[in-house]
């Protein structure tokens, strides 16, 4: 899906001057931050292959915290196209590259806009379970016309989703690496089977859901409920019923926390369909109340 937006015309005159990188052909700029598996697999699968395929160069920014939401201001700086090395350097290029980077984020779609310079620029999204991986910056030439910047925004897209495919296993285990193994001790690392991994990745995008059960589970993967149990103690060490747990206790946590949300609220949030049950839950794993808990974790 795209979005086309309207530029309005503006005067060049008593433009600021800004300093933009002008990355070369095939490099993929990254903060600091970026997982260096995927800035590798994009840059030998999206970069590399639409080079070869049409001729034109694709940045690729790879950014930082991977998160689906978030200001731009707090993302890599704009990169300088070689498209676009011609140009005039102005602070216009870097305030249309957060306010794209920033539509992108709220809405991972492909992103597009003809700049006052006359430049056809696009933003192509790299979204993994509704996260923002990367963008893809791809400029065209005035003259090279919209059809041909259409189609090779399409090659770029079909290009993404070859790599999303190609490389579906790794991002669905990074996916809850982090979050997994502060709750429950879990070494995701160490997990191997795909179908464990894929329970894993549903537990996580649905733990306010409660009504997910380890039947619900196996159903969405696809796999038996009495085999996939098994073979998700044999993997993690943890019985799969105790994971989703502490993995609703562990959002309860984060929740009242980070929110001002009253605790009825946070356990409708965390999956937990009666508020009494889970302040006693609550009680007996942390040993303490949930009004307790937000008032002595809180900064």
């Amino acid at each position: 899906m795209r979005v086309g937006l309207a530029v309005s015309e503006h005067t060049r005159s008593n433009q600021s001057q800004m300093k933009l990188p002008l990355p070369e052909r095939g490099v993929v700029c990254v903060c600091k931050a970026a997982d260096d598996h995927i800035v590798q697999q994009l840059n030998q699968l999206v970069v590399e292959r639409y080079a070869r395929l049409t001729s034109m160069c694709v940045i690729v920014v790879a950014l930082e915290n991977a998160c689906g939401s978030g200001s731009a201001s707090a993302q890599p700086p704009p990169p300088r196209h070689p498209e676009c090395a011609e140009l005039p350097c102005t602070t216009y290029c870097g305030k249309k590259w957060a306010t794209l980077l920033e539509d992108v984020l709220a809405r991972p779609v492909t992103h597009w806009y003809r700049c006052k310079f006359g430049m056809l620029c696009a933003l192509v999204p790299v979204v993994w379970d509704g996260r923002c991986l990367a963008v893809c910056q791809m400029v065209c030439a005035q003259s090279d016309g919209e059809e041909r910047f259409e189609r090779a925004v399409e090659m770029l897209e079909v290009l993404i989703e070859n790599y999303l495919a190609r490389d579906a296993e790794y991002l669905a285990k990074r996916n809850v690496v982090g979050a997994v193994e502060e709750a429950g001790g879990v070494q995701v690392n160490d997990v191997k089977h795909p179908g464990v991994l894929r329970a894993m990745n549903y537990i996580e995008r649905h733990l306010s859901n409660p009504s997910m059960t380890v039947a619900r589970v196996a159903r969405e993967v696809e796999m038996n409920p009495s085999y996939l149990a098994h073979l998700f103690s044999q993997e993690t060490g943890v019985r799969m019923s105790r994971h989703i747990a502490e993995r609703r206790l562990a959002l309860a946590r984060n929740l009242l926390v980070e929110t001002d949300w009253q605790v009825k609220r946070v356990a409708m949030e965390s999956g937990h369909a009666n508020a009494d049950w889970f302040s006693h839950l609550f009680r007996v794993h942390m040993g303490t109340t949930p009004t307790r808990y937000r008032r002595e974790h809180r900064v």
